[in-house]
């Protein structure tokens, strides 16, 4: 794997289960890893969809899959950056339980696999504003950020 994205955290969720069904616990007030947030969204999508590219200049945000699958992908085409040019993936899932913080200013996406639709939750540290999103998007198959999303080997 490349090097982290700078700015980048991420940290193992746990699962407390039992007889009775689970808690799946995210994030505490005060974990260094929360930062601060605004606005929390639901985000659904059904397999082989790509939600993506985006770049917040601005905002940046904390990402947890609550059912399903996802890969989430971070390119980091910020200039200056001490990572410019690097791409990190991260399968976020009930296999793989963890909290993935992604920086203002570097460009991310996911794509949903498996057999179900994936379910993420999505803290961001700003709200939306209409009348300033806040928002850059590249169209993911153009391929104008370097990476394949079709490649089920990455």
């Amino acid at each position: 794997m490349s090097r982290l994205v700078s700015g980048i955290a991420v940290k193992r969720l746990r699962i407390h289960a039992d007889e009775r069904g689970s808690v799946f616990e995210v994030l505490r007030a005060g974990e260094e890893i929360a930062g601060s947030f605004a606005q929390l969204n639901i985000v659904t999508a059904f397999p082989g969809v790509i939600k993506g590219w985006r770049r917040h200049r601005e905002q940046s945000g904390l990402f947890a899959a609550a059912s399903g699958t996802i890969k989430l992908v971070i390119h980091d085409d910020r200039t200056g950056s001490e990572t410019a040019g690097e791409t990190n993936e991260f399968i976020l899932g009930d296999r793989n339980p963890i909290l993935v913080r992604v920086p203002a200013g570097v460009l991310y996406g996911f794509k949903a696999f498996g057999d179900r639709e994936a379910v993420v939750v999505h803290l961001a540290d700003r709200p939306y504003r209409a009348s300033d999103p806040d928002e850059d998007r590249v169209d993911p198959h153009l391929g104008d950020v370097p990476y394949d999303w079709d490649r089920p080997d990455r």
